[in-house]
């Protein structure tokens, strides 16, 4: 895991039957984590000069995206369309599925490749090279 970032997520879910409407409005406070895996992809190559060295490795992925506490800002019944269980269940469920993809579209791939070019920071201080990074 090379990144984290900390988001809110909210998730609206409204449906009506003979005129009468039921409506719940979730939210969530997330905590997602991107990082790589560490195989054949992966790899740092070093220039003959010695003053470039090229980080392979493939696109980030996301680790998990952890749901820290969940508010519910509505839940109303209408006349005779009532919320149920199922209802909560699925419309959380939909909360966590559209937050991981909100986390996997976010910018914290972006600052996972950063982090990660990060940490040779202290070895480009001591033996002078410059790096990039190449997707695989």
């Amino acid at each position: 895991m090379t990144a984290t970032k900390d988001f809110q997520h909210t998730y609206f879910y409204e449906a009506t039957w003979a005129g009468s409407t039921k409506r719940l409005e979730l939210k969530g406070d997330f905590v997602a984590k991107a990082g790589f895996t560490i195989n054949d992809s992966f790899g740092l190559n070093l220039s003959e000069d010695g003053k470039m060295v090229t980080v392979r490795h493939s696109p980030p992925i996301l680790i998990s995206s952890e749901l820290n506490r969940l508010t519910v800002v509505k839940d109303e019944n209408g006349w005779w369309n009532k919320l149920t269980a199922l209802d909560r269940e699925d419309a959380q469920n939909s909360l966590l599925q559209q937050a991981r993809k909100a986390a996997e579209t976010s910018d914290l791939m972006v600052i996972a490749t950063q982090k990660l070019l990060d940490r040779l920071t202290p070895l480009q201080e001591k033996y002078s090279f410059q790096t990039t990074a190449s997707s695989a």
